[in-house]
């Protein structure tokens, strides 16, 4: 077997390279470039397959994911991917543009930035709702406040029922509420089923309001207000007590402010003008307010009043005409009117007169 050893074949114009038609075997190739790699590709012995690149190459991600990795090609090339939280979601949760969500997921998030917003089932919030610039709240069902409720601009309208609890009132103690017009107004607690509690207006209620008309208002509250218009019937309760004076000597006004003794007196009494038997008038007034008490006796000559306690102290009368009575009223009934104004703590100034009706 002969062997040709040398440094450069050329083809015979020497200006190329040369060809080997029957092909060739154990031949080493070596280019300047690769120009003449494309010619021997299937005859030169160029290799078909390989374990490696000579020169490993960086593959890399642009844009939104970015990411690079070395490839040898002895292996596959795993690239760890970082994406742009700004626009698209992390492994985190983070999403500042959501699209194409389906399903029922539970979604926790930090702040929502939205134009509208529908839900179909209920929404609850541990926090404080704020409304900027809302003109109307719109509701089908019952809306409940504890306190905060401010009406000022305008007049509430309904023709069902409107329901507080608790009274919001400023830091002067006049209530925030400046016309309100109802059907129908209930005041107090309610159940948890919105039903009206026993009591529909809590004892100390005050409405310094306009109300059209009010129904339905029951127990016994005491219901401040300022100026009354009555275009029916006003009927008063009368304490009926089967007794005398003499033996019944507390005048409680939580009983009423009218109290007829159906039994003939037989001596001389003093009253004692009370709310009940744990609160004073003098709590319950304010000065300058006044009450008026009427206590009708079954008249008898030697039973009769000149004397008023207020509070178990005795109080000065000032009797029309200018004197106390000197003896009951032969027959019928006798007729002691007291109009006691609170001047101050505890003072009081009286005005009384007594009548006989037969």
């Amino acid at each position: 077997m002969s062997q040709l050893r040398v440094n450069e074949i050329v083809s015979e114009n020497g200006t190329g390279a040369p060809s080997f038609p029957y092909g060739a075997t154990g031949l080493s190739v070596s280019y300047a470039d690769n120009a003449g790699i494309a010619t021997y590709a299937s005859t030169a012995g160029i290799a078909t397959s390989a374990d490696g690149l000579e020169t490993a190459r960086t593959i890399g991600l642009s844009g939104d994911a970015t990411g690079s990795g070395s490839f040898d090609g002895t292996g596959d090339l795993t690239i760890a991917v970082d994406v742009n939280t700004s626009t698209y979601a992390d492994t985190a949760g983070i999403a500042t543009n959501a699209q194409g969500l389906s399903g029922a997921p539970d979604i926790a998030v930090g702040n929502i930035v939205a134009a509208a917003a529908t839900f179909s089932g209920d929404v609850s919030i541990g926090g404080t709702i704020t409304y900027q610039d809302v003109t109307d709240v719109n509701a089908v069902g019952v809306i409940t406040a504890t306190k905060g409720i401010d009406i000022r601009s305008n007049t509430l309208t309904d023709t069902t029922t409107f329901r507080y609890g608790y009274q919001y009132v400023d830091g002067d103690g006049d209530p925030r509420v400046e016309s309100v017009s109802f059907d129908r107004v209930q005041t107090g607690p309610i159940n948890s089923d919105n039903s009206p509690n026993t009591s529909l207006v809590t004892a100390g209620a005050v409405l310094n309001s306009t109300v059209a008309s009010a129904q339905g208002l029951s127990g016994t509250p005491n219901i401040t207000i300022g100026d009354a218009s009555f275009n029916g019937l006003l009927d008063e309760s009368v304490n009926i007590t089967a007794g005398k004076v003499s033996d019944n000597l507390d005048i409680d006004l939580a009983d009423g402010m009218v109290h007829y003794f159906t039994t003939a007196e037989t001596t001389t009494s003093t009253p004692n003008i009370r709310v009940d038997g744990s609160t004073t008038l003098n709590s319950a007034l304010s000065t300058g307010e006044t009450v008026a008490i009427t206590i009708i006796t079954t008249a008898a000559a030697a039973g009769y009043s000149t004397a008023l306690n207020i509070d178990g102290s005795a109080a000065t009368l000032n009797w029309v005409g200018g004197s106390a009575p000197s003896a009951g009223g032969a027959s019928g009934l006798d007729i002691y009117t007291h109009q006691i104004i609170k001047t101050g703590s505890a003072a009081f100034t009286v005005i009384s007169s007594a009548n006989n009706a037969a």
